[in-house]
């Protein structure tokens, strides 16, 4: 079991350079399974709330793709991203 935490000030301060209004999808980028990579769920991944309405509405397509139980939640998310972001 791995013990996870965040620095609030750090993410506050990390999300000043970004405006909110911009659909934003950060986090560590693995390379694995999608051509240009997705955010790693265990190091953690910010979505805004304009690119969650893009992964949902321009990445619905890519659904099929995505594991039926949710296992790999963050590999889905990468997948509906990257159909909606490319």
């Amino acid at each position: 079991m791995f013990v996870r935490y965040i620095i609030w000030e750090n993410l506050e301060s990390l999300l000043l350079h970004w405006n909110p209004a911009d659909p934003v999808y950060l986090g560590r980028r693995l390379l694995k399974h999608i051509p240009h990579g997705y955010a790693a769920g265990g190091a953690g991944y910010v979505l805004s709330n304009p690119a969650i309405r893009k992964v949902v509405n321009e990445g619905s397509q890519f659904r099929e793709t995505c594991h039926p139980d949710g296992a790999i939640e963050d590999l889905d998310i990468g997948r509906l991203a990257n159909g909606a972001f490319m």
